[in-house]
């Protein structure tokens, strides 16, 4: 079983935006490893009917991903660039669509800087950040990577097929409130 544990901790403000921190744990086969970390996403209310809020409390499944998001063929270094960053999707997410963990992105419009948060309702793999703290792009990258490259040693079959989105079977985000 691969098992990443989301547990939310900090809502944050900065300058008129709005995120919340969460603490996350990989543990595969009931075994915790060395990989953990922090993920930025959009601030409640939780919901799985309303996009731009952040997911609802729960279990969900994992699968891969194939859009602006890949969870195969993505770029070797880190680029923000459509088609190549890395990603994969949740499942099982109500009447939301494209709950992903992806990468931030380094996109400015109208001088926001996407590293603040780059998500609608998706999870961005982070270290710890304060609340006036952009996400670093290369640490997110890595983070990103680090959890797809355990999903494919997880279940390499999954990934060595057509680039389809394709369930991940005993994979799971397990999305939990500390708040």
């Amino acid at each position: 079983m691969w098992e990443l544990y989301i547990t939310r901790i900090q809502d944050q403000e900065y300058n008129g935006r709005a995120r919340t921190l969460s603490r996350y744990k990989l543990l595969i086969n009931g075994q915790i490893t060395n990989i953990k970390g922090y993920m930025c996403e959009p601030c409640g209310p939780s919901s799985n009917e309303t996009k731009g809020n952040r997911i609802g409390v729960g279990t969900y499944g994992v699968s891969t991903q194939f859009g602006k998001y890949v969870s195969i063929d993505y770029s070797e270094t880190p680029i923000a660039q459509s088609g190549k960053m890395p990603s994969f999707r949740l499942l099982d997410t109500g009447n939301r669509s494209d709950i992903l963990v992806h990468n931030a992105h380094t996109k400015i419009e109208d001088g926001i800087s996407d590293l603040w948060l780059s998500s609608i309702g998706c999870f961005n793999p982070t270290e710890r950040i304060k609340p006036n703290q952009e996400m670093d792009f290369n640490d997110t990258w890595r983070k990103t990577i680090q959890l797809i490259e355990s999903l494919k040693s997880f279940a390499p079959i999954v990934f060595q097929g057509e680039k389809l989105n394709q369930i991940i079977p005993n994979a799971f985000a397990i999305v939990d409130d500390d708040l």
